[in-house]
């Protein structure tokens, strides 16, 4: 790990934990980032709610992975899932639609050749349950619909040719 960088002739010098240095005449740096539900400010409270894999999942001996499983274990239409069922039901209509979802759903969230396909995945699901939220108020509507599609004036007499040369009529 860095320690600090600082300035030196033209140049910088590079400390490191481990008390070694290095000096070189320039430094890339990659920071990276990190999936954690739990970090996020903007839940709140509840951040620590969010069911992790490492919640729901226990690698096998030697193949743990902490990164891994920090990330949210998500439901399949891409929302979080709480890790105590009933504390916190409404992480159930927040929908992880970016690189956190990568562990449960794939690539689809966040990889060019998947987010078409992973949109039309999340809109359909949240369609599929908003329909069904309100199953009730459309199933009433369908039971009270009274205009017909077909009344009988659709289908007209047409005349065929028959196998005999003779025309009929369908």
């Amino acid at each position: 790990a860095v320690r600090n960088v600082r300035g030196k002739g033209a140049g910088l010098t590079v400390a490191f934990a481990d008390g070694t240095a290095l000096d070189t005449d320039f430094l890339i740096l990659g920071t990276g980032f990190t999936v954690d539900p739990a970090a996020r400010k903007e839940l709140g409270e509840a951040a620590d709610e969010v069911l992790a894999w490492r919640d729901a999942y226990r690698p096998a001996m030697n193949e743990e992975n902490a990164e891994l499983g920090r990330f949210p274990y998500l439901a399949a239409d891409f929302s979080f899932q709480e890790k105590e069922p009933g504390k916190a039901p409404w992480l159930g209509r927040i929908h992880c639609y970016n690189y956190g979802a990568t562990t449960s759903l794939g690539k689809v969230s966040g990889d060019i050749p998947g987010v078409s396909d992973g949109a039309d995945w999340l809109a359909r699901a949240i369609a599929a349950r908003l329909y069904a939220e309100d199953i009730d108020t459309h199933w009433h509507e369908l039971l009270a619909y009274a205009k017909p599609e077909l009344d009988g004036s659709e289908w007209r007499a047409s005349p065929l040719p028959a196998r005999d040369g003779q025309d009929e009529v369908a």
